[in-house]
């Protein structure tokens, strides 16, 4: 499992655990993992420098439409070598359904817009990614 994919799993948790503040700092994370992993992508695979690049700013904009203010951290994330379109792709997926159901279990029309907004970036990121790995 990634590091990507273990901050996924610790936003399901939390959110199963009725954690709607935990699991979307989570949620915030993985966004961010995927801007880090798409922005060094973009310089090496210049076949998809376009997709990498609105995939990154997808990112950035579902990351912040959960940050408020930003989760502490206690290392920075690192793009993941290796990780390839695909997986990034299903990391999506799977952040699109869990923000989803947090827009539900939300209480404050805040939250709920913001996670509303962030799946739907999530959603761009999954169709962005999974259109050039299929």
């Amino acid at each position: 499992m990634t590091e990507y994919e273990e901050l996924l799993s610790g936003a399901v948790s939390g959110l199963r655990g009725g954690g709607l503040a935990a699991a979307i700092g989570a949620a915030a994370s993985v966004f961010e993992a995927i801007r880090l992993s798409a922005d060094a992508y973009a310089g090496t695979e210049p076949e998809l420098f376009a997709t990498w690049l609105m995939t990154a700013a997808e990112a950035a904009d579902g990351r912040d439409a959960l940050l408020r203010p930003a989760p502490e951290r206690s290392a920075p994330l690192v793009p993941a070598p290796g990780i390839a379109a695909g997986q990034l792709a299903r990391l999506a997926r799977a952040l699109t359904d869990l923000l989803a159901e947090a827009s539900g279990r939300a209480g404050d029309p805040a939250d709920v817009a913001a996670c509303e907004r962030a799946a739907a970036c999530a959603e761009r990121i999954h169709d962005l990614l999974a259109q050039d790995t299929s």
